[in-house]
């Protein structure tokens, strides 16, 4: 009795870790920095970049095999955006702008699934970083 109660206790919590590994989500990371970047889910950002034209890069893990994956982008900087249908997309900051803190923000708003079925979300990450100071 206690090894099935324990089995099926360590089954449940499996099927939600493998659940919560499968949710559609998008990550980002800042580069280049002075230390390593991982792409993190939601938010990513960096206390100072090592270039003066530094780009983020967003990337949407989807629960299963995408076909068609829409982005929307908005960042106040002047630079430019490289997001077509596939699961990356990518800032690239021009350095042209006074500020040295910078944002950029990129959600999917609709994927196309492989298997012919189609999600609108709203899912989203933002990056914010420091160029340091600009004179």
């Amino acid at each position: 009795m206690i090894k099935q109660l324990l089995l099926t206790s360590a089954l449940f919590g499996l099927a939600i870790c493998s659940t919560n590994a499968l949710a559609d989500q998008v990550l980002c990371a800042v580069s280049p920095t002075s230390t390593p970047q991982e792409m993190k889910p939601d938010f990513c950002g960096s206390q100072r970049v090592t270039s003066s034209r530094p780009y983020v890069s967003f990337q949407f893990e989807p629960s299963k095999p995408v076909e068609h994956v829409t982005w929307r982008f908005s960042t106040p900087l002047s630079g430019r955006w490289d997001c077509g249908p596939s699961t990356e997309c990518v800032f690239y900051d021009d350095g042209l702008d006074s500020s040295p803190l910078r944002d950029a923000t990129a959600c999917v708003t609709r994927v196309l699934y492989k298997d012919g079925t189609w999600k609108s979300m709203n899912e989203c990450a933002t990056a914010i970083y420091n160029l340091g100071s600009r004179f």
